[in-house]
């Protein structure tokens, strides 16, 4: 038994028990605790007061009640985990104390790992915690053993993803005020989640999910909205493990890697529930998803190195009709525009032709199919021109070789074609705001914008208007690109061994 428990504690990761030695000791943790619980607390002597006459004789007594406790257990805890695990890691990551990364022999995803076991033991704490509470409800009636069940795995999950959301946050190399400003982003961020959730959970409860649990109309949306989820919160954990890597080390492989591979998943089971279920909106939904993701992918894509490092190059095939196939998946500006877009049109292609060879009549009305196609080719050619934009301006107009400012500076461009046109139809002419026109061509929700007035003729116009856009950034990024395919070659082997026995010996 000692040699199985020393096993065991061989294999913990020593962040997670660092985390929660010092969670256990903290009397912020603590005080939480203590306060979510006498929050419940109030919450079960409010209604009882409410209720005191009807609590023997209502049936839904319990239902009632836990809907509130299953309101204060989500928020409470949603907030204090993230924003615990946020201020851990923000604080671990300031300039004057670097210990975790750059002291230690731990891999960066053994570190977010790490963090991220003992944020959800700790809010497995709090659940268990709070679980006695939850039983009174079921023993005042009104809700079935597999609702509450039901509900509170939902929660867990979200939770999780709120403490996940919380490291990112935490991790980005970023000055302190512009993490203050993440963490506003992050906690209006929490806030759609918890109303999404709370709406989900009070659909469970007053529809009474026991009965439903069998049947595919359960399990289909339930499957769907789980695996995205998981992709998401997997997406979180890949950009925070590249967030903690080091500036030099091919961080992007990882991410691309999983997100190929989540996107493949997702498509697989995008198309087979649809034609097993015959509903092709789980087709849309995925369709739109995906392109509206590879668009932003673009955005951020556009703020990496130009040129591979030496550390990069050791890691390039020497087979020469490899690198075309590996060039996307490595760091770099032009291979991270290249994948999106690959990807981004892979997916308009699979859900034209499904929905068309599949679905003929998917949708009664052609104005919603121009409009899904539209936005479909539209979402990532938006990604596409503002970050080909900025590289060009970071290039010709500040003139600086570092390409860290190119993502702030598509940003900036995306927040100018938004606002901007309207700003400056509105000096010309106040009453101009009521037709916009093709002013509206630099924003992403134009092709849904004033969609009725010309269902045909305005997302044919804003495409063409994107597509020329598109053409002539890309022709005149294609030095720029050409450079960096030409560039993308590995070390020679004599380099290579060098720098290998150097590693080895350090």
């Amino acid at each position: 038994m000692n040699a199985l428990l020393a096993a065991i504690d061989d294999r913990l990761n020593p962040i997670a028990v660092k985390e929660l030695r010092q969670a256990v000791r903290s009397r912020f943790v603590l005080g939480v605790l203590s306060l979510l619980l006498g929050a419940l607390v109030l919450a079960i002597g409010g209604t009882v007061v409410l209720g005191a006459g009807d609590l023997g004789r209502e049936l839904s007594a319990g239902r009632d009640l836990f809907l509130v406790l299953h309101t204060v257990l989500l928020g409470g805890t949603m907030v204090f985990s993230a924003a615990y695990a946020a201020v851990r890691f923000a604080s671990e990551r300031q300039q004057g104390n670097v210990d975790l990364v750059f002291a230690t022999a731990l891999k960066p995803a053994a570190i977010v790992a790490g963090k991220f076991a003992a944020g959800a033991i700790l809010a497995l704490v709090v659940f268990s915690a709070a679980a006695p509470f939850l039983v009174l409800t079921y023993v005042l009636r009104g809700i079935d053993v597999v609702t509450i069940a039901v509900v509170l795995a939902v929660d867990l999950g979200a939770v999780l993803l709120a403490v996940q959301a919380g490291l990112l946050v935490g991790a980005l190399p970023a000055h302190a005020g512009v993490k203050v400003l993440l963490g506003l982003v992050l906690l209006v961020g929490l806030a759609l989640l918890f109303q999404l959730v709370a709406l989900a959970s009070g659909w469970f409860v007053y529809r009474g999910i026991g009965g439903r649990i069998g049947g595919a109309d359960f399990w289909g949306p339930a499957a769907a909205t789980a695996a995205v989820l998981a992709f998401g919160g997997g997406l979180l954990y890949a950009l925070t493990v590249l967030s903690v890597s080091p500036a030099a080390a091919n961080r992007a492989l990882p991410v691309r890697l999983y997100v190929t591979a989540g996107w493949a998943a997702l498509t697989a089971g995008a198309l087979t529930a649809a034609h097993q279920l015959r509903a092709p909106m789980y087709v849309v939904t995925w369709a739109l998803g995906a392109a509206a993701l590879f668009g932003v992918a673009m955005l951020f894509a556009a703020s990496e190195r130009d040129a591979p490092n030496r550390r990069i190059r050791r890691r390039v095939p020497r087979r020469a009709w490899l690198r075309p196939f590996v060039f996307p998946f490595f760091s770099g500006s032009g291979g991270g525009v290249l994948w999106a877009l690959g990807l981004a049109a892979a997916t308009a292609g699979l859900a034209v032709g499904t929905l068309e060879g599949s679905f003929p009549t998917w949708s009664h009305r052609p104005s919603e199919a121009t409009e899904l196609y539209a936005a479909l080719m539209a979402l990532p050619l938006y990604g596409f021109c503002y970050a080909l934009t900025a590289a060009l301006l970071r290039r010709w107009v500040f003139r600086q070789r570092s390409t860290a400012i190119t993502g702030p500076l598509a940003l900036a461009l995306l927040g100018f074609g938004i606002g901007g046109p309207p700003v400056v139809v509105f000096i010309d002419d106040p009453n101009g705001l009521r037709d916009l026109g093709l002013w509206l061509a630099p924003n992403p929700a134009a092709v849904a914008a004033f969609f009725d007035n010309d269902p045909e003729g305005f997302p044919r116009e804003v495409l063409g208007v994107l597509g020329a856009w598109a053409g002539v950034v890309a022709l005149l990024n294609l030095p720029a690109l050409w450079r960096q395919a030409r560039a993308f070659k590995p070390l020679p082997e004599a380099r290579t061994r060098a720098g290998e026995a150097e590693a080895s010996r350090g």
